[in-house]
């Protein structure tokens, strides 16, 4: 048998915080782009996912428990999808900003960094048309963790997949 409405508004409560703090966790870790998460994101994703099961249900281990962490969870997903839609200051806080890396030919040490990327990483995304930062006016690794980028002759070029460092 199911507790209490106290028990329920419990289990609400607690599946918001671990939302919000496995949400904070995910973006602090890294940009990835879900078709491309590699063998160790998805071990983790399991671990996480089986680590904080008892933090939303507590001691409730009923069905109804489980159902209302799962319509939580959903429903907030839902919310913050629609605010990341409505405010863009929201969503740039949930998925980062484009990072520069190359500026006028030049790379941009602290930004490729601050991405986990390095010179050669960046190149080799770009292909081989591109051997050296000179040939570029500009590159930026994208929230998503593509590279992006302009060569000297105007060209406007978007890696298909996502760097492995960003």
């Amino acid at each position: 048998m199911h507790a209490s409405l106290t028990t329920d508004l419990e289990i609400v409560g607690r599946s918001l915080a671990v939302y919000v703090a496995v949400l904070m966790l995910l973006r602090i870790g890294g940009r990835r782009e879900l078709g491309q998460v590699t063998t160790t994101d998805v071990v983790v994703m399991i671990l996480i996912a089986n680590a904080v099961q008892n933090a939303m249900v507590g001691t409730d281990t009923s069905l109804v428990g489980g159902l209302i962490a799962a319509v939580t969870l959903v429903a907030t997903n839902y919310a913050v999808s629609r605010l990341r839609w409505h405010f863009p200051r929201f969503q740039r806080l949930l998925d980062g900003r484009s990072v520069t890396i190359v500026q006028d030919g030049a790379w941009i040490p602290h930004a490729l960094r601050s991405v986990g990327l390095t010179e050669d990483d960046a190149l080799g995304q770009m292909g081989t048309d591109i051997s050296d930062a000179e040939q570029l006016a500009w590159a930026v690794v994208d929230p998503a963790g593509r590279i992006r980028y302009r060569t000297r002759a105007g060209t406007v070029h978007l890696t298909p997949t996502r760097v492995s460092g960003a």
